[in-house]
């Protein structure tokens, strides 16, 4: 079980997961591969996997959370109604590949800034879906009724 899904709060559940592109992955074994034999290789490839393995990105009902560490956990968490605004960016080859980063802003000074991830508009877009769920439940506890216009007789 994952750090943060032992940590939720009650009715709190986690919408969406970011991930890590596979071309990170392919970097760490490339430094492998081509390093290895003078150990800064090993090196490399043992602290990129291991930044890969405890980092985590999520979206909840509730908030956002940016998690990484292992022996010293380092957690980012900002309260749906607390965003402010959401940035997004992503190179021409992040674009063709299907990579980028996600930065949070919230109320005050408080900034979270993912670590590139694959699908980067997938996670800001649960991260809206998310957002505008808390607002229309904070208003009456229920989403609004539709808008119909009145018909002309």
């Amino acid at each position: 079980m994952a750090y943060l899904e032992k940590r939720l709060g009650g009715g709190e559940h986690i919408i969406h997961r970011g991930r890590f592109h596979w071309l990170g992955y392919a970097q760490a074994w490339l430094a492998l591969l081509f390093l290895g034999i003078l150990l800064v290789g090993i090196y490399i490839f043992a602290r990129m996997m291991l930044i890969r393995l405890t980092t985590e990105m999520v979206v909840t009902n509730q908030r956002v959370v940016l998690k990484r560490g292992w022996l010293s956990v380092d957690v980012d968490s900002l309260t749906l109604e607390a965003v402010e605004s959401i940035k997004m960016k992503e190179s021409l080859l992040g674009r063709i590949l299907g990579y980028g980063r996600v930065m949070i802003s919230g109320k005050g000074e408080l900034h979270i800034d993912y670590p590139s991830m694959a699908k980067p508009d997938e996670f800001a877009q649960a991260l809206e879906s998310a957002r505008s769920g808390a607002v229309a439940a904070q208003g009456t506890g229920e989403p609004p009724e539709p808008f119909d216009a009145p018909k002309a007789s």
